[in-house]
């Protein structure tokens, strides 16, 4: 996933996604290399937005479907990996869609505003500008998401304490951090093993990641006190050439894929019989992540975790 092929490696893509029929625009500008697919330009949207990747996606190229093929449904429907992000915009093409979760119908207008040269300075993909943050996953359409923001713009309503509780902890949906954005797109980022890697394929250990509650994905201040949780990676998991990096850790029950710090040998979580340690941002969080990741031992018959690799 998100790999490159030359040679239009060297010439980067300005992208800007807009989700239909959101007022105000909900929208991400993204820089890409043309030589990526239309399989890592997925991977790419579902980071900054960002979704969760839990749903059927397609694109729409002139009058040409891409995506993952499904041998289970006969729609004809291209490969997503074998057409560059250069070929889907040739000539005048400038503008395709991208629908995630048909049920919901969450479609994406995907424009190519300019291709420039590499920087030899930056990292690709990345992230430079967007507004408003991503509608919940399952809100039901844009009707659904905006029909959900009024009830909770009315405390009085018999509704509001249902959608409150629905709706992520402390969800602003103003909201947008290129930051946060971008750490979310460095996680996606994968190679034969799990986690970050750098071009040298080592470990890495972004500075703020820790500072970012891994259920609600709201900032940490310094001032405040984040609670951990520890995690036993899955059986047969080696978790040794990772030690003090972030990997991946998917809790399927809650469609969720959230940070964890991989122990090191000497800590206390080792000590405990821990292999991930996970950073909510308040008890709250925890509970919830407890719930969820409870939910996810036992539709494993026992496992003691899930650690995506």
């Amino acid at each position: 996933m998100i790999a490159p092929k030359s040679p239009d490696i060297d010439r980067i893509c300005q992208i800007r996604v807009v989700l239909k029929d959101s007022d105000p625009p909900i929208w991400r500008r993204v820089l890409a290399p043309a030589a990526y697919t239309l399989g890592d330009l997925h991977s790419i949207i579902q980071a900054v937005m960002p979704w969760t990747d839990s749903h059927m996606h397609e694109f729409l190229v002139g009058d040409v479907h891409y995506g993952a093929p499904d041998r289970e449904f006969e729609a004809d429907v291209q490969e997503e990996e074998d057409i560059s992000l250069a070929e889907a915009f040739r000539g005048r093409q400038t503008c395709i869609e991208y629908a995630y979760d048909f049920g919901d119908g969450w479609d994406h207008f995907v424009e190519l505003e300019a291709i420039v040269q590499r920087d030899p300075a930056q990292e690709y993909p990345r992230c430079v500008g967007g507004e408003n943050a991503c509608p919940p996953e399952n809100s039901g359409s844009m009707d659904g998401y905006y029909d959900k923001l009024r009830i909770l713009a009315d405390p009085k309503g018999p509704q509001h304490p249902f959608i409150k509780d629905w709706m992520p902890l402390g969800f602003d949906p103003t909201a947008f951090s290129v930051e946060k954005a971008n750490i979310l797109l460095r996680m996606r980022e994968e190679d034969d093993d799990a986690g970050w890697v750098d071009a040298d394929n080592e470990a890495m250990a972004p500075a703020r990641l820790d500072r970012i509650c891994a259920w609600c994905r709201k900032e940490i201040s310094d001032s405040r006190s984040a609670l951990s949780r520890g995690v036993q990676a899955s059986e047969g998991v080696d978790t040794s050439r990772l030690e003090g990096s972030f990997v991946v850790l998917n809790v399927g029950s809650a469609m969720r894929q959230v940070p964890a710090r991989v122990a090191t040998a000497d800590s206390q979580a080792k000590r405990e019989g821990k292999d991930l340690i996970i950073t909510v941002c308040g008890e709250k969080c925890a509970s919830l992540l407890d719930v969820a990741l409870q939910e996810d031992v036992a539709m494993a018959d026992g496992d003691e975790g899930h650690f995506l690799a």
